[in-house]
């Protein structure tokens, strides 16, 4: 029993290890992506800020096997890519890696893709992602709305993101329980899972 009970402290704190730290990455990731939504400063001639590409929803991925949602992002800003810095508007998005965990399940994970390139792997494990966009109101507060609510994305102030991240290997005899969008879930699929949920102001609009 001893024996056991070390295996799965051991194989619990790997896990947590390993969603902290893609949780914190995805944070500062989606933070400066987000903040610097709209920068144009790299366009010889241009506007320093591009309101009309700042900021887009994407169509959300669908999979049989993520009974979450799986929101997607596009954010138009100056960033360094192929080996210069140019404006370009990137996509953001759950998808399937192509590898599968231990029980043969798909492994997915966080992309970015630009519209003429190649998507690359940022964050693996993340299997929900749940996107909602602040609009100004009348009394001067924020409201948050879905994309298909937004009828100006030149007035998007602020996003809110929930997102989940999920172990990659399974944990025997384990389940878990985690809050996400105002509701708790239980699963016991023997993987380990954490959320975050974190709202970030466009550098432009605030």
């Amino acid at each position: 029993m001893c024996k056991l009970t070390l295996t799965f402290n051991s194989q619990w704190q790997n896990a947590l290890s390993f969603m902290q730290e893609q949780g914190r990455f995805m944070t500062r990731l989606l933070t400066d992506r987000i903040h610097h939504a709209g920068d144009a400063h790299c366009e010889h001639g241009a506007m320093p800020t591009n309101p009309v590409l700042a900021i887009n929803a994407l169509s959300a991925n669908t999979h049989p096997f993520t009974p979450y949602e799986a929101d997607g992002m596009i954010i138009g800003e100056c960033l360094h890519y192929q080996a210069r810095e140019q404006f370009i508007r990137m996509q953001y998005f759950i998808d399937d890696t192509g590898r599968k965990d231990d029980r043969g399940d798909p492994i997915l994970a966080l992309y970015q893709k630009p519209f003429q390139g190649p998507r690359e792997e940022w964050v693996t494990g993340v299997v929900a992602l749940k996107i909602r966009y602040g609009l100004l109101s009348r009394q001067g507060t924020l409201e948050y709305v879905s994309s298909n609510a937004v009828p100006n994305w030149q007035q998007v102030r602020s996003v809110s993101i929930w997102w989940l991240i999920k172990t990659i290997d399974r944990i025997p005899s384990f389940s878990d329980s985690f809050y996400f969008d105002g509701e708790r879930k239980t699963v016991h699929d023997h993987h380990g899972y954490r959320s975050w949920h974190v709202f970030i102001a466009l550098r432009e609009r605030t």
